[in-house]
């Protein structure tokens, strides 16, 4: 075994060699003589370093020793220290076995602190203020409401990605669906391209019409423009023949005299609840027709494993006043925006208090001026409104299967009146015309 404590000569003895040479070839196999000469004075002397001198052939047990001297005194691995240190100059000897456990346990509490360095999170970030293009609650109350109104667009997910994974359950659908069809491209052979068509008055103007907007009870007319997110209104109107009409019946054109574009009128007055995504600022829409994003808002990518995130999801608990809000952005058709002055809301987001921004008279004498169909929708808002109602519009519409089979499985109220009158069978509803001076039919 190696001595410690160094001899006074700066080259051994003999007998310190062959000792020196006996343990050297025990520990490393080695016939070689190694000599060393450390220096007291020296900050690589066993009391203050390791040293070696070029040409060596170092030794790794006096790294250790060096490691494992404690600041003056004894040490675990070695016994008694050199030097004198704390011993008076007595010279400590140590074993291969003990310095290779030492290496063994220095270099395990080296991976052991690496470790727990590379897994520790580091410092986290307080908290920030939520960004308002994030849904940021309001400050109307209720810490649910979010606020889009003096906000940009928000980033979204477009329907063509959604129907990539709904492909089998709704996108087979989706394409007859209303509201994907509330501008759609306008088709040669449909009775009101056929009618623009005959007529000698717009004729010229049929390679113009590539959309056509609404369905039932009018359908407009609408050529691209030149600017993005924007079309252009034909004067004149198709009106189809009513429903439940005779095969025979057709539909007619109206004010196809002195036809003409208008390149304002869609965007300040249909682009709100006919397109999706509609700029606060210059009024252009993102998409034509309703997408996904209309009634769904801003999706959060994890809804695959949790559909509860998602706005109208299976296990979703919104409010009964949230889910209303998003239908009524569209089918509460009396308001006016506070921001923009316009008949739709906003930048409306589901998840948003519509009222805030959305002006609209729900008083008993204004329901009174309005149609049933209307009437229906604003007693209903204001029901939901004043906490008497948990019924909304998706307790009896199934918007994708686009059926009212659910209508009969909810209980009457005051919103059942405009169609089912008191004292009337269920069965037997009050027939009525739609009209609408915004919409102009």
């Amino acid at each position: 075994m190696l001595p410690l404590t160094p001899s006074p000569s700066p080259v051994l003895p003999a007998s310190a060699a062959s000792a020196a040479t006996a343990g050297a070839d025990a520990t490393r196999g080695e016939g070689r003589e190694t000599t060393r000469e450390p220096s007291s004075s020296s900050p690589l002397s066993p009391c203050g370093g390791f040293a070696q001198k070029r040409g060596q052939t170092p030794d790794p047990l006096r790294l250790v020793r060096w490691f494992a001297l404690p600041v003056g005194g004894q040490s675990p691995f070695l016994g008694k220290a050199p030097c004198g240190g704390g011993t008076g100059g007595e010279g400590t000897w140590i074993s291969p076995t003990s310095a290779w456990a030492a290496i063994l346990v220095l270099s395990w509490t080296s991976c052991l602190a690496i470790g727990v360095l590379w897994a520790s999170p580091g410092p986290q970030p307080s908290p920030a203020t939520p960004n308002k293009a994030a849904s940021p609650p309001n400050s109307d109350g209720g810490s649910e409401w979010g606020d889009h109104v003096s906000s940009p667009l928000p980033e979204y997910v477009t329907g063509d990605e959604c129907l990539f994974c709904h492909r089998d359950d709704f996108g087979n659908r989706w394409a007859k669906n209303y509201h994907q069809r509330t501008v759609r491209p306008a088709a040669a052979d449909s009775p009101a391209m056929q009618a623009l068509a005959a007529d000698p008055d717009t004729k010229s103007v049929v390679s113009e019409a590539a959309y056509l907007l609404g369905t039932r009870h009018e359908i407009r007319f609408l050529k691209r423009s030149n600017e993005y997110g924007r079309f252009a209104l034909l004067s004149a109107a198709y009106v189809p023949a009513p429903v439940g009409a005779s095969r025979r019946a057709h539909g007619k054109l109206i004010d196809a005299k002195n036809v003409s574009w208008d390149d304002q009128k869609f965007a300040k007055s249909c682009a709100g609840c006919h397109t999706t995504a509609v700029d606060p600022e210059t009024h252009a829409f993102s998409a034509i027709s309703l997408d996904c994003y209309a009634c769904h808002g801003i999706v959060d990518p994890q809804h695959s494993k949790e559909t509860k995130l998602v706005a109208f999801g299976k296990g979703n608990t919104d409010p009964p006043r949230m889910q209303l809000a998003n239908c009524a952005q569209c089918h509460l058709r009396t308001g006016k925006s506070k921001k923009s002055g316009l008949p739709y809301p906003t930048n409306f987001v589901i998840g948003d208090n519509l009222l805030r921004d959305f002006e609209v008279d729900l008083s008993d004498a204004a329901l009174a001026k309005m149609n049933p169909g209307d009437r229906h929708v604003a007693q209903n808002v204001r029901e939901v409104l004043e906490g008497k109602s948990a019924t909304t519009c998706v307790s009896c519409h199934d918007i994708h299967k686009q059926s009212s089979t659910k209508h009969r499985q909810v209980a009457q109220g005051a919103t059942c009146i405009p169609c089912h009158e008191p004292g009337r069978p269920l069965s037997k509803p009050t027939k009525y015309e739609v009209h609408s001076a915004l919409c102009e039919y």
